[in-house]
């Protein structure tokens, strides 16, 4: 990637995170033989292929080495070798996006912190007392801008349908609150007794695509009076947007979702389906400034300097209106493919 464009995407997130820091105490220098930073992420997919690029980007800019592991599917579990794995090969720290703040995974990296092994979570967070700094998106606050988005299509009324992934993910619960949340608030600026928008049915999809693909056709198969669907991460926004287009509902099902995609198997890419009316809006995060600011902040820890406890990266919502925009493009496809 050219340099430019890492310096566009770091400013991009550090101007979105400024008014969020909350400062907390950084480690001190360690005297390991050789600083490393062990970079652990969710999955294998396009999202993380970003994140893993600016991981890389940042270590190569900072001259420090990282690893990069992640399970093929989200897997708490494996997330959990990874992090027994980092801390027999003595990492620094490590930079982490957890599946879900389970108690294994919580205890783990408890054990890292007791082998002086700092820990900075990325993309969504765990417990406050495992970890030195979380970088993510305000998600709660991205699940409201989609609820926005589907109140505005739907002109304030029908029924609305959850494609969700782990359920029990941070990402997960914050979009989908702050999503009900604005929801709420939407039916509440009408007259009417009764909320004229209703969340009827919500599906998993665990992040799968082909599982997500089903769980809509699912949703739609036993709500057919479904007017909209909200799909909380990029494997969900595919397999809706899959279904719909199967279905040939895209005039009467709207769809609004999470994260930018290129075309793959079986599927187009985000920004086709979105001129295609099939996917009404998404979204967008930086998963690349996330794996880049983890990395960057990582070695500041190194360094013994202090880092926020909380970095906000932004959030954006795209649709075929602003799509083909230079700064959205960018965003949308930071890997220049």
């Amino acid at each position: 990637m050219k340099r430019n464009k890492k310096k566009l995407l770091s400013i991009f997130a550090l101007g979105a995170l400024t008014a969020s820091f909350i400062f907390a105490g950084g480690c001190g220098k360690n005297d390991k033989n050789e600083n490393y930073i062990a970079v652990i992420c969710k999955s294998s997919d396009q999202y993380w292929d970003a994140t893993k690029k600016g991981a890389e980007d940042a270590g190569e800019e900072m001259n420090i080495r990282i690893t990069y592991k992640a399970p093929e599917k989200e897997d708490a579990s494996e997330q959990v070798k990874y992090v027994n794995s980092a801390i027999a090969d003595k990492a620094n720290v490590i930079v982490i996006a957890p599946v879900e703040d389970s108690d294994e995974l919580a205890d783990t990296l408890k054990k890292a912190q007791s082998n002086n092994i700092s820990v900075i979570t990325i993309d969504s967070d765990m417990r406050e007392e495992v970890r030195s700094s979380c970088i993510s998106t305000n998600n709660t606050y991205g699940g409201a801008i989609a609820a926005r988005k589907i109140a505005e299509i739907l002109d304030g009324r029908g029924d609305i349908g959850i494609i969700t992934h782990t359920p029990t993910s941070a990402t997960a619960i914050e979009r989908k609150s702050g999503f009900l949340a604005q929801i709420d608030e939407e039916n509440a600026k009408t007259e009417s007794e009764t909320p004229l928008m209703n969340v009827v049915a919500t599906e998993n999809g665990n992040g799968d695509i082909q599982e997500s693909k089903d769980a809509t056709l699912k949703l739609i198969n036993d709500n057919p009076d479904i007017k909209a669907i909200f799909a909380t991460n990029q494997g969900g926004t595919i397999g809706a947007c899959m279904a719909i287009d199967e279905l040939e509902k895209s005039d009467s099902v709207q769809v609004v979702g999470f994260d930018s995609f290129n075309k793959g198997d079986g599927f187009e890419s985000a920004k086709t389906y979105a001129e295609a009316d099939v996917l009404d809006g998404f979204i967008v995060q930086n998963p690349y400034n996330m794996g880049y600011l983890g990395v960057r902040y990582a070695k500041d820890i190194i360094d013994g300097q202090n880092i926020a406890a909380a970095i906000d990266t932004g959030a954006i919502l795209v649709t075929k209106d602003n799509i083909r925009d230079s700064d959205i493009q960018l965003i949308m496809n930071p890997m220049g493919n």
